[in-house]
């Protein structure tokens, strides 16, 4: 008996040890299942809601870190995306304590005081319910991205680099490539602009060699699955690429440059980016550069369902207040087309959805409003020289993002699990009803028991509701609209199931009269 008491205090111990050293963030901790994503910890299923904040660490001080947490859990998110070595002067530039991430830019030299700064950030991120998914580097130190130099990484640091992040970070999803395509010219950029200066050049003749980084990032990928280990964590990555690509490469998707021996990724990624493609542009003229369509993300989730098992999502869709193309002649995303970004990509099969605002994910403050003068950066990508972040933060799209998720996450567990896209049951689903673009319907279904609609303009469409019929099993449903403006619902009435019958939304015509139907199989 003294030895079986011996036995169940020495295993009481080691329990107690390994909670009491158990990152703060390891209930919120996520993994894959099937198509959707999960808590590890507990298993409910989780819909991923995140905000773009790649500069948090390099920004802001604690202070600005808890305003902005709050402000975000209060939203709705359940993630927030943020980058390790920032892209923004991230290796030179101290962040608001005076460090810097690595030591003489050394991937084999980080920066301790600089990381017990990410720990603070990760932990009140937990704190607040949000798992922070961590960028261990911005891409241009691997290959150049938009940036070209420094290149800081190869596949030796790479891995040890990986391997410190996933063992101080253990559980945090990880996201790898940042704003870079595995297949990338130095040059890009460079060439991007000499074409915009003389398109008489011969596109293609204006790229520079094409370099293959796979090697490199599946290295760091190994060494943040390693350093997890060590802990008792199973790796979560995806991998986050640019758009748009060099054409005779790949398409830009994560799984097109980790898989096979370069390993696998727990959820498949793109950047539907920030473009509507317009052919009346130069951008679009440069055939050599071809980018997606930010406007039919759904494409891109398409197309990564066809060739990826797991979960898939748009980690960069048009970002709130950015101009299309960030070119200042053409207009400004707004809160309308940035919703219809979010429900198309999670109507097409998504896991989750991904709301970034300009100004928000570079922290921009004006000078005036400033600790000190050392920390101003000039804004990028036109934002406004008198605009802060923190005006931003409350921008209309920011607020809306969440009633996507509450339409979802407030249905039964097994009911959520069993979505999936399907237009089956929408009429002239594959012709005169298959607008495009923002003004495109998408339905997801479940089963046979409830049934999404999806209408960007707030167009009329029909539905075949013998085919609901047929997979409900009954004869009546219930009907309600749903607002993704406010997230109110309003009653539609008892459907009889049979036919085919036109449903119109209560109000249509623009951008701005974007719809759910919700019909519910009684």
């Amino acid at each position: 008996m003294r030895y079986l008491l011996s036995v169940f205090a020495v295993l009481s111990w080691a329990v107690l040890r390994t909670r009491a050293h158990a990152p703060a963030w390891a209930n919120l901790a996520i993994q894959a299942n099937g198509r959707l994503l999960e808590r590890t910890v507990s298993g409910e299923p989780f819909l991923w809601q995140a905000d773009t904040v790649w500069e948090i660490f390099q920004r802001l001080n604690k202070s600005d870190v808890d305003f902005y947490l709050q402000n975000r859990a209060a939203k709705g998110y359940n993630v927030i995306q943020a980058v390790a070595i920032a892209e923004i002067d991230g290796t030179t530039r101290p962040n608001f304590y005076g460090d810097l991430p690595l030591q003489d830019q050394d991937p084999l030299l980080p920066n301790d005081a600089y990381y017990k700064y990410v720990d603070y950030v990760v932990e009140r991120a937990a704190h607040f319910g949000i798992l922070v998914a961590l960028v261990p580097t911005w891409g241009r130190y691997v290959n150049g991205g938009w940036h070209q130099a420094p290149i800081i990484f190869n596949e030796s640091n790479a891995y040890e680099y990986g391997r410190f992040i996933g063992a101080r970070y253990p559980g945090l999803p990880k996201i790898i490539g940042a704003d870079s395509n595995a297949f990338w010219s130095i040059n890009v950029p460079v060439a991007q602009q000499e074409f915009r200066d003389d398109p008489t050049q011969d596109p293609d003749s204006l790229i520079g060699p094409v370099i293959d980084t796979r090697a490199v990032w599946a290295s760091m990928r190994n060494g943040l699955e390693d350093g997890e280990h060590e802990k008792g964590f199973e790796l979560f990555s995806t991998y986050h690429p640019t758009n748009p690509r060099v054409r005779w490469t790949p398409e830009a998707y994560g799984s097109n440059y980790i898989n096979g021996s370069y390993g696998t990724l727990s959820m498949n990624g793109v950047q539907s980016g920030h473009s509507s493609q317009d052919p009346n542009t130069l951008d679009f003229e440069m055939t050599a550069l071809p980018g997606w369509d930010a406007t039919k993300n759904y494409e891109n989730i398409a197309a990564m369902r066809a060739i990826f098992d797991g979960p898939v999502i748009d980690l960069e869709n048009h970002y709130e207040g950015a101009n299309d193309n960030f070119n200042t002649s053409r207009p400004a995303w707004n809160a309308s087309q940035v919703r219809h970004g979010l429900y198309y990509g999670v109507f097409s099969g998504a896991c989750g959805f991904t709301y970034g605002a300009n100004a928000v994910w570079q922290l921009y403050d004006p000078l005036a409003l400033l600790a000190r003068p050392d920390l101003y950066i000039d804004p990028i990508l036109n934002v406004p020289a008198d605009f802060s972040w923190r005006e931003a933060m409350d921008m209309p799209a920011a607020g809306q993002a969440q009633h996507l998720t509450r339409l979802l996450a407030r249905l039964p567990a097994d009911v959520f699990r069993a979505l999936e896209p399907d237009r089956s049951f929408v009429s002239g689903a594959n012709g005169a009803l298959d607008w495009e673009s923002d003004r495109r319907t998408a339905a997801l279904a479940s089963g046979g028991t409830h049934f999404f609609v999806y209408a960007g303009h707030g167009d009329s469409f029909a539905l075949d509701l013998g085919n609901v019929a047929g997979r409900a099993g009954k004869r009546f449903a219930r009907a309600a609209w749903y607002s993704p403006r406010d997230g109110s619902f309003s009653e539609g009435g008892i459907v009889e199931l049979g036919g085919e019958r036109t449903f119109e939304p209560p109000s249509s015509g623009s951008v701005d009269d974007d719809w759910v139907l919700e019909l519910v199989a009684l």
